[in-house]
C-alpha cells in the first residue's frame, strides 16, 4: 500500500483509480511518498516525450519527490514508487495484463499492441473475472502476481489483491482459441524483454534473469492464440478450471 501527497493523488486521478492502493488502515505502508526539498534528489526526464522532469530520492521507506503539476509526472512518480515496493519485496513489474479467474491469475505479457488490453477485456467477461491491470502487474518469483493501478483503459480500474499465477501468457492472433506451451529460452525472453524499470534503484540485468526464470521455471509460459471475440473469456476460464485440477 501506498502513502503519498493528497496533492500528488489528486493530479494522478484523472489516469488511474488509486484508491484501492492507497494506505488507510492505520498499519506502515508499504511506501511513503513526500515531499524533497528545494535541492537533492536525481533529476529524471520523462520517457513520454512530454519534456516534463521530476527529481527522486530514494530512502528506507520510500521515496522524496518534487515533482510539476502534470498528471504524467504524477504517474511517472507513482510508477517509481510501486516498482520500488515490489523490488525490494523480491518481485517485478512487467508490461503485462493480468486477469483472475476461478482464484488463479493470467498475465498477459508483450509490447504495445500485442493485444494485451483486448485480452484482458475479453477475458473480463467471464462470471468469476477480475481485472488486475491492463498495463503493469506486480510478479514474483514464488508465482504470485498483483494488480496494480496503471492501465490504459481508464474505465477498467485494477486491483491490489494478490493471486497465484495459473500461466504468463504471450499473445498471438489467430482463426481460433488455442493454448501451446512455450520452450524455456524463448519463455525467459519473452518475459525479460518486457520487465519495467523505474530510474530510482534499477534492478540489473542478472538479478532480472535470476527473478524472471524463477518465476517461469515455476509457472511457465504458454502461446494464447485467440480471436478478437467474446467467446475467449469461457476458453481462458475453462483451461484455468482444468489447469488447477490438473497442473
Amino acid at each position: 500500500m501506498l502513502e503519498a501527497p493528497a496533492h500528488l493523488v489528486e493530479l494522478a486521478a484523472g489516469r488511474l483509480q488509486l484508491e484501492p492502493f492507497l494506505d488507510d488502515s492505520g498499519r506502515r505502508p508499504d511506501c511513503r511518498i513526500v515531499p524533497l526539498g528545494d535541492t537533492g534528489g536525481r533529476t529524471v526526464l520523462l520517457e513520454d516525450g512530454s519534456g516534463l522532469r521530476v527529481r527522486i530520492e530514494p530512502d528506507p521507506s520510500g521515496l522524496k519527490v518534487a515533482y510539476p503539476d502534470h498528471p504524467f509526472a504524477a504517474e511517472a512518480l507513482l510508477r517509481a514508487a510501486a516498482h520500488l515496493v515490489v523490488k525490494r519485496a523480491g518481485g517485478l513489474l512487467l508490461h503485462a495484463s493480468g486477469v483472475s479467474l476461478h482464484g488463479a491469475a493470467l498475465v498477459a505479457v508483450g509490447p504495445s499492441g500485442a493485444g494485451k488490453s483486448t485480452f484482458a477485456m475479453l477475458a473480463c467477461l467471464a462470471t468469476s473475472a477480475q481485472l488486475l491491470s491492463d498495463e503493469i502487474i506486480a510478479a514474483f518469483p514464488d508465482g504470485t502476481a498483483i494488480g496494480t493501478p496503471f492501465r490504459s483503459d481508464v474505465t477498467h480500474p485494477g486491483t491490489p489483491d494478490a493471486f497465484p499465477i495459473a500461466s504468463l501468457l504471450t499473445l498471438s492472433k489467430g482463426g481460433c482459441e488455442r493454448i501451446d506451451e512455450v520452450g524455456p529460452s524463448e519463455a525467459v525472453a519473452a518475459v525479460m524483454s518486457q520487465a519495467w524499470q523505474a530510474p530510482v534503484e534499477p534492478l540489473s540485468r542478472a538479478e532480472i534473469l535470476q527473478r524472471v526464470g524463477a518465476l517461469v521455471s515455476r509457472v511457465g509460459v504458454r502461446r494464447l492464440t485467440f480471436r478478437k471475440d467474446p467467446a475467449v473469456a469461457d476458453f481462458v476460464a475453462q483451461w484455468v478450471r482444468e489447469h488447477r485440477r490438473h497442473p
